[in-house]
């Protein structure tokens, strides 16, 4: 039911749109009103969870000391990562 609908009955029920029986008909039952309100619950709980998402500790990435590398693993790193920025870095090492 409308907002325009509630408007258009007058206070004694007299040049009313919509009857009585249309009126009760449109309320809803017990089962809607549960099913409601669990759907309200479920929605505030995420609504909860998402604000407090922010909240939560950020994992910490773990520092390396570079002198417990051997020197092909830094070899190795160094490869790894500079394909990452410049990735024309394979093509040049092949030459």
């Amino acid at each position: 039911m409308s907002m325009s609908d509630i408007e258009s009955m007058s206070s004694d029920g007299s040049d009313s749109d919509l009857s009585t029986e249309e009126f009760l008909e449109n309320i809803p039952d017990e089962k809607t009103i549960d099913c409601v309100k669990l759907v309200s619950s479920k929605v505030n709980k995420i609504e909860e969870i998402a604000n407090n998402f922010k909240n939560l500790q950020k994992k910490h990435f773990l520092k390396y000391g570079l002198s417990s590398f051997t020197l092909e693993n830094l070899q190795k790193l160094v490869a790894i990562t500079t394909q990452f920025h410049n990735p024309n870095s394979s093509s040049e090492s092949s030459k």
